[in-house]
């Protein structure tokens, strides 16, 4: 039997909804400061699958194990970032689900300083 875990979906920032197979574009955040955590949501498995926790990644480091299909994780480097989540039963864990891509910026240098009359 094939599991299938669901695309992730952004709850602070929604990306929307994304089939199966669709190329995953991302999104940006510009974050006033670093750290800073983002929120995560994605659709449980079907309850026949017994999932008994998930497992959230960020750059392919484990940042959550929640047992429920929400998580979330703490960027604390600016740049672009991957997410992934997996499904763990009695009977072992899924493949990762399709990554998220997600850039996190910071404000550009402040150009042009100078001092007035």
């Amino acid at each position: 039997m094939r599991r299938v875990i669901p695309v992730i979906a952004l709850v602070a920032v929604t990306l929307g909804a994304l089939a199966r197979g669709t190329q995953l574009v991302g999104d940006v955040l510009f974050a006033q400061t670093l750290p800073v955590t983002l929120n995560f949501a994605w659709t449980a498995n079907d309850p026949a699958q017994n999932v008994t926790s998930y497992s959230l990644f960020q750059d392919g480091v484990l940042c959550g194990s929640p047992v429920t299909p929400a998580g979330s994780c703490t960027v604390t480097v600016a740049g672009l970032h991957v997410f992934t989540v997996s499904a763990t039963n009695s009977f072992g864990t899924s493949p990762l689900s399709a990554p998220l891509p997600f850039f996190v910026g910071v404000p550009t240098v402040v150009v042009g300083l100078h001092r007035t009359p």
